[in-house]
């Protein structure tokens, strides 16, 4: 089976791009910002386009690794590992922001959509394309006090937002996943084959290296930015 050497390219990409928002978001809450840039309104925007960007390439993934007949060794291995990564992930900003830790963030995300996913995979695009639509629409229309429980934040409904270090709810991300569906078919039926080449230059290899252990890196570079920055902060500003 072929791999697509491309989305591995562009998932590096993206990794890059959170790690530069986590930078920012990391420096302002240390306050080694005279602004804090992360939460400003274009901040905000920019991290969740690198959310979409991520869940548009789950979709896209979902098809690629499951073009022949869902693999359920294999996924059940990778759900497996994302759920117990979204645990660590949990536990982790627990520790540092209490009650304000990640309890449905970007990997928790992942996992329930990667799962809703499979429903997805022998259905015709437009299919794909229909559910994004009405997923979109729900987001835009279908939020209601009703769902302001702490019991129904994953779905994302709720009209009052949860204090948490981040949060991605189904509701819209499961939409980014489904197009993310359609683009995946489209590429396997076009099979471009600039998408399956190796990367040749150097950086292309790197960013292709950091797409194919993309879990690792964002596990990883999270404690190690902080910790650089906190340490930074209490060396510039000990008071």
């Amino acid at each position: 089976m072929n791999r697509f050497t491309a989305i591995d390219v562009i998932r590096g990409l993206c990794l890059l791009a959170m790690a530069a928002y986590h930078f920012t978001w990391d420096a302002g809450y240390l306050g080694l910002f005279y602004s804090d840039p992360a939460n400003t309104h274009l901040g905000k925007w920019i991290a969740h386009s690198i959310a979409w960007s991520f869940l548009t390439l789950v979709g896209i993934s979902l098809v690629l690794a499951h073009r022949n007949g869902i693999r359920w060794p294999a996924f059940g291995r990778r759900l497996l590992i994302l759920l117990v990564a979204a645990a660590a992930v949990s536990a982790g900003t627990y520790a540092v922001f209490g009650n304000e830790f990640v309890f449905f963030g970007i990997l928790h995300c992942i996992a329930l959509a990667s799962v809703l996913g499979l429903a997805f995979l022998p259905l015709p695009a437009l299919a794909s394309l229909a559910a994004a639509l009405a997923v979109f629409l729900a987001a835009r229309y279908g939020m209601l006090p009703a769902f302001d429980h702490p019991a129904w934040y994953w779905l994302g409904l709720n009209v009052t937002q949860p204090y948490t270090a981040d949060y991605q709810p189904l509701i819209p991300n499961f939409g980014f996943v489904l197009i993310g569906i359609v683009l995946g078919k489209g590429l396997l039926h076009a099979a471009p084959a600039w998408a399956t080449m190796p990367a040749r230059v150097a950086p292309a290899r790197a960013l292709s290296f950091l797409g194919r252990h993309s879990l690792i890196f964002y596990l990883a570079h999270q404690p190690v930015i902080f910790g650089l920055s906190y340490l930074a902060a209490m060396i510039f500003y000990p008071y």
